[in-house]
């Protein structure tokens, strides 16, 4: 479909000729079932049409429907081919006209007919010239557009309007997604401004809808290209979580079928092309682009098709192409089409675009509801058969749908029945025979009786993993059942519990001695299984054990892609399982694509992790940390809160020299991160302080995840006295993350109040100043007029009450400004001078005056007569 023409066919005159001068023709095409042809509007000549002209344009389908070939009423044949309509004629020139778009109307006894809006009339004496323009449909034709419409001078001035913006927007990123989208939408309207001073061009544009859409989208896509990388680097910060949370949802519904959506038959063997189109949608940078890459997608599904596809019959389509596309930020996707349109406010605006992102937007609500899929359809609609029938026992599908229901008493009877039945059948010489045939045969039978499987491969530990049925799943280990049996893809029980992100089972399972390191037919190990469907819990359980059992998990091996555990968690935006990750020795290998992980993400968050340990060696040339340490203690195995914490303290040639301080403000993070969320355990465990072993006798019930759980924050509250005297401080009381910020300056701020006791206590320096501002944590706790924490700074002998920042502000003066009463009283009665002044030359007393000036408050009254009086006292002192 062309993407920039569209307009309302019910006020074309060709169409409202045929329906009021030609009526009868016009009633049998619509019982026929016949297609009516319109010529777009400026196409043709505003004249009285003749039969003959109608005629020429109402088109029957030929016998073959196989063949988009069609009679007119007038005799001539036409071939419709790649959606241009051929008209042959009787000196063997041919005709042609391109078929625009399709609509559906419904006369006034409810009877439906097509109507096809093409680009000139069928009949060529009926052709007018319009001198219409070519319709704009990518970046370089819009900058060829914009080349050829605008004289040199204003194609300077529009460039030099769009540079003056990113100039003065430098830290456009950094501004929220609403500020960003009024910025640009006031750009392009500046920007077309520019544009319509040109004379022609504005004579020019209100005659010709579709000349002014062409200028339109030529700056739209202009604009948006040269401000793709700000805009998509900040759509994929802000909807990060967004997007995994998403994308956890499409990985965990992989195994969708056409069926299960219930996709038209007719649309079925289309859809591999369409997800290949929409798969292309990350390209473009420009909405234009990516509304094309859609219309291309629907349009090729639909192409051929018996019947017209509805809205009804393309959201189904579009639910199973987002699951199958492969992309990782939808979320982002959908935003930039919704809100960056920037031309949406023209006339000419096409109502199928709007149209194309309503359906994206509609499958993926539809996908985020949860109701896409229900449940596996491996173990569904099994066979069901009455107890009394003898052949029950016989039938594995009976089994699995007895695992299935939870029915622990029929399974054991299935077995047991079978157990007895199965070996009591083995033919053997005689009864006590031991010949190596009778042993190879009994053998034979036993295992297969231990280990029944169906068609797929797949055993009764399989369906219990599958159907999250723990009970039956020990009782089947208990069985002594083949754990790690392979089912037709190669896939063990543990690789299902990973799938599913039954961690209770993955632990049992593990603890029963399953291979963690066997992989799939695609070469996936269950720890790839588990990051791709973004189960967090399963990720900890494994790589938890694998360390504490000595199990072996390589968190770098890959599959056949190439793509280690990193790459699948990178590309799906799981932020937290990344840092997993990387915190056991993940390393940025190139998958056979020749892709690192940060080359795949899209998450800012997660760029920022990988260049992080990039930096501080934790990966270094394909090596990990953890790899290059078992090279010196091939038989050692070291805890990872120790190896976590010993990464600080011990130092070796082959780190690079800025590790043990890119590491520090690592930890620094976590630290202030502790204390703004108030966690004075987990703060006091960075510090290495011993306030935090006064915890309840209850406190190891409040763990935040599972018992197993190895976070800081649970082996805060769980380390044991002697851990404690042997462990040295992590980080330094005094240490500041790279904007001088240190605990104390934290804990004033957010007036974590124990917190900054506990500080002052281990001897926190109370005068410390951050890097930008120069201020102390009296300067911020006065600011935020946390008083209680200003007392404890203030009882501190050395406290400098009257310290200055880089503006020359006293604690005094920033309570002032902020209105903080209670805190510009406590800084009085310990002594706190009126008469200093800023680098404006200004007293807090001067302050106070332009303040109630401003707008009165009681206040900024009530400080200002604070102020008055303790000046009165100090001139008569």
């Amino acid at each position: 479909m062309n993407p920039g023409y569209d307009e309302d066919l019910s006020e074309n005159r060709f169409l409202q000729a045929l329906r009021n001068e030609h009526d009868p023709t016009f009633q049998r095409a619509i019982r026929e079932d016949w297609i009516i042809c319109v010529p777009r509007s400026g196409s043709f000549a505003n004249h009285t049409f003749q039969e003959s002209d109608i005629n020429a344009h109402i088109l029957v389908p030929g016998g073959d429907l196989s063949i988009a070939r069609f009679n007119c009423l007038n005799g001539r044949e036409i071939l419709l081919e790649d959606r241009v309509l051929h008209i042959e004629h009787g000196d063997a020139s041919r005709y042609s006209s391109r078929l625009l778009f399709e609509e559906i109307f419904y006369s006034d006894d409810l009877r439906k007919y097509r109507v096809w809006c093409i680009e000139r009339p069928l009949e060529a004496r009926m052709h007018v010239s319009d001198n219409c323009v070519s319709v704009i449909t990518n970046l370089q034709e819009a900058v060829n557009f914009l080349q050829a419409e605008l004289p040199d001078k204003q194609l300077r001035d529009f460039e030099t309007k769009i540079k003056d913006f990113l100039l003065v927007n430098k830290n456009l990123e950094d501004k929220s997604l609403q500020a960003q989208k009024d910025l640009v939408h006031q750009l392009y309207a500046d920007c077309l401004e520019i544009l319509l001073e040109n004379v022609e061009l504005k004579e020019r544009a209100p005659s010709n809808k579709q000349y002014q859409w062409n200028v339109r989208v030529s700056l739209e896509t202009y604009i948006l290209y040269t401000l793709r990388d700000v805009l998509l680097k900040s759509l994929s910060t802000c909807t990060v979580t967004e997007d995994a949370n998403l994308n956890k949802i499409i990985r965990n519904l992989d195994g969708i079928q056409l069926s299960d959506l219930r996709v038209r038959s007719d649309l079925q063997s289309r859809i591999h092309g369409g997800k290949i189109e929409l798969s292309r949608l990350d390209y473009f940078a420009t909405v234009l682009g990516k509304i094309e890459c859609l219309r291309r997608t629907v349009n090729y599904v639909s192409r051929e098709t018996s019947s017209s596809v509805t809205s009804d019959d393309l959201l189904p389509v579009l639910v199973f192409l987002v699951v199958n596309a492969g992309l990782s930020n939808w979320t982002a996707q959908l935003y930039f089409m919704r809100q960056f349109r920037l031309s949406t406010s023209s006339s000419y605006e096409a109502d199928e675009t709007g149209f194309l992102v309503t359906s994206l937007e509609a499958a993926i609500m539809h996908i985020k509801s949860g109701v896409t899929c229900g449940e596996d359809k491996r173990i569904s609609n099994l066979e069901k058969y009455q107890l009394t029938d003898q052949t029950k026992y016989s039938s594995i599908n009976y089994l699995f749908k007895c695992i299935e229901n939870g029915n622990l008493s029929e399974v054991k009877r299935f077995l047991i029945y079978d157990s007895s039945n199965q070996v009591s059948d083995v033919a053997l010489c005689h009864p006590l025979c031991t010949c190596a045939t009778c042993e190879r045969n009994w053998t034979k039978q036993r295992d297969l009786n231990a280990c029944p499987k169906d068609d797929k491969g797949l055993t009764p530990l399989h369906v219990a993993v599958l159907c999250d049925q723990i009970v039956i799943v020990d009782f089947l280990l208990d069985r002594d059942i083949d754990i790690n049996a392979i089912d037709s893809n190669g896939m063990t029980a543990l690789h299902y519990a990973c799938i599913k992100g039954h961690q209770n089972i993955l632990l049992l399972m593990l603890h029963a001695s399953a291979d963690p390191a066997l992989k799939d037919s695609r070469g996936n190990t269950p720890l790839h299984l588990a990051v791709d469907r973004g189960h967090e819990n399963c990720v900890k359980a494994l790589l938890y054990l694998s360390e504490h059992m000595r199990m072996s998990v390589d968190v770098n091996t890959a599959n056949d892609n190439g793509d280690t555990p990193l790459h699948l968690a990178a590309r799906w935006g799981y932020c937290t399982i990344v840092d997993i990750l990387l915190e056991y020795g993940a390393s940025c290998k190139t998958n056979k694509k020749g892709q690192t992980p940060l080359m795949v993400t899209y998450s800012a968050t997660i760029s920022e992790l990988l260049k992080c340990n990039m930096m501080s060696g934790n990966i270094c040339n394909g090596v990990a940390l953890s790899q290059r340490r078992s090279l010196s203690q091939p038989h050692q195995s070291v805890p990872f809160q120790q190896r976590r914490r010993t990464t600080l303290e011990n130092k070796n040639l082959s780190y690079p020299k800025n590790y043990a301080n890119v590491m520090q403000h690592r930890m620094m993070d976590k630290l202030l991160a502790a204390i703004t969320d108030g966690d004075v355990c987990l703060a006091c465990y960075y510090l290495g302080l011993e306030i935090y072993r006064e915890r309840p006798p209850s406190a190891r019930a409040n763990l935040c995840h599972h018992p197993l759980c190895d976070c800081e924050r649970c082996s805060a509250i769980g380390e044991g006295k002697l851990d404690r005297k042997r462990r040295q401080r992590v980080i330094a009381i005094n240490a500041s993350n790279s904007l001088g910020e240190t605990a104390l300056h934290v804990a004033s701020t957010t007036g974590r109040i124990k917190m900054v006791q506990l500080l002052l206590d281990a001897g926190a320096n109370v005068n410390v100043m951050t890097k930008l501002e120069g201020r102390t944590p009296l300067h911020l706790a006065c600011l935020n007029d946390h008083v209680d924490a200003a007392k404890l700074l203030l009882n501190c002998a050395t406290c400098d009450v009257d310290a200055k920042d880089q503006n020359g502000d006293t604690p005094l003066h920033l309570a002032t400004v902020a209105s903080n009463v209670k805190s510009v009283g406590l800084l009085i009665r310990h002594g706190a001078s009126t008469s200093t002044r800023n680098l404006q030359n200004r007293t807090p007393l001067q302050q106070a005056e332009e303040i109630l000036y401003a707008g009165f408050s009681t206040n900024r009254a009530d400080i200002l007569k604070i102020l008055k009086q303790n000046s009165v006292q100090s001139a008569s002192d």
